[in-house]
């Protein structure tokens, strides 16, 4: 009796888990025969154009229009410092004065001597009007008075170089002296800056420099003049880039009495007077690749279903979270905005 009620069960529990494997094998057939979904969800943006106006923007920084580090010619004891740090000062005047006691001695001397050769040669042209004296004479007396007044000349600069005096007006922004320090030739004892006019440079990129031009009219801002607005002209545009193909340029800019700007201070040139145009502009957004090898995926019908096709792109100016296309587009196309990430060549996508 037993064995009669497991083989009952035994045959129970076989066919029903035989009903169950061949349910799931239904379902899972019933799966296999629909068609899988395989379109990606994206979003899209039609091309569109937009009117541009340039507006070119470098940063820079400000520097003197004349910066002069004074140097002795002359060899001596500082007696006299005439200027202060930030002392304003005009082109020839004193700056430090040297011990002249031998400097004048020299020069009072060589002074006597050329005075007396021109004497000397004097008195013989006037002798060798009336023969009375030999050609070779006068020559002598002609050497000799070139001779003097040549060591004339020496003296007296050396005399003069005493008083060291500024070449430019500006303003001191360095003394190496003071009284009593022992000057030698070439040793530095102040340095003059002019900031009357100033010198912006900057660097521009090889896209935007042949936009720019000598003598045009530029707008600079300067950092710590939130708001304010210079004017500038374009003074020096280098012919020669450097290794990250940037060119060196140069706006000359007025100081102002109300705003006073100070060499080493950092400004910014805007270039606003380039025409409008009109250009075909998408979303940075729609870009995959890197800038310099720009692509999209763009949005095409095949058959009744939408594809994404990879297209390469050159692209030019910003405006705000846009780019411009120069080529690889036409207006009306649409671009993929999102979900590109999971989208590649040829993919079937879903437009959201």
């Amino acid at each position: 009796m037993k064995a009669l009620k497991t083989i009952i069960v035994v045959l129970l529990l076989g066919g029903g888990i035989t009903f169950l494997l061949m349910r799931n094998k239904a379902t899972m057939e019933a799966k296999a025969e629909q068609p899988m979904n395989l379109a990606i969800n994206v979003q899209a943006q039609s091309v569109e154009e937009q009117t541009l106006t340039e507006s070119l923007t470098f940063s820079g920084t400000i520097n003197a229009n004349n910066e002069v580090p004074v140097m002795a010619e002359t060899q001596g004891r500082a007696i006299k410092v005439y200027v202060s740090l930030g002392e304003r000062v005009h082109a020839g005047s004193a700056l430090v004065k040297v011990d002249t006691t031998l400097k004048y001695s020299s020069y009072l001397l060589a002074k006597t001597n050329m005075d007396k050769a021109k004497r000397d040669l004097d008195r013989l042209e006037a002798l060798r009007k009336e023969n009375n004296a030999s050609e070779n004479e006068l020559e002598g007396a002609q050497l000799g008075y070139q001779s003097a007044k040549a060591q004339f000349i020496g003296a007296e600069r050396q005399f003069q170089d005493a008083v060291i005096k500024s070449p430019i007006s500006g303003t001191v922004v360095e003394r190496q002296v003071s009284v009593g320090t022992m000057v030698m030739p070439g040793m530095p004892v102040a340095t003059v800056v002019d900031i009357s006019t100033l010198k912006l440079r900057a660097n521009v990129p090889e896209q935007a420099v042949l936009k720019l031009r000598t003598g045009e009219k530029v707008r600079v801002s300067v950092d710590v003049y939130a708001g304010e607005k210079f004017t500038g002209t374009v003074a020096f545009i280098s012919v020669r880039g450097n290794e990250t193909h940037n060119y060196p340029i140069e706006v000359l800019l007025p100081n102002s009495s109300t705003h006073p700007i100070k060499s080493g201070m950092s400004a910014k040139i805007y270039l606003e007077n380039k025409a409008p145009r009109t250009a075909l502009m998408i979303p940075r957004l729609a870009l995959i690749g890197s800038s310099k090898r720009a692509s999209v995926y763009v949005v095409t019908q095949e058959n009744g279903k939408t594809f994404a096709k990879e297209r390469t792109i050159e692209l030019g100016a910003e405006k705000g979270t846009n780019i411009e296309v120069l080529s690889g587009l036409e207006r009306g196309e649409r671009v993929i905005t999102a979900g590109q990430n999971n989208v590649r060549n040829g993919s079937e996508v879903v437009v959201q």
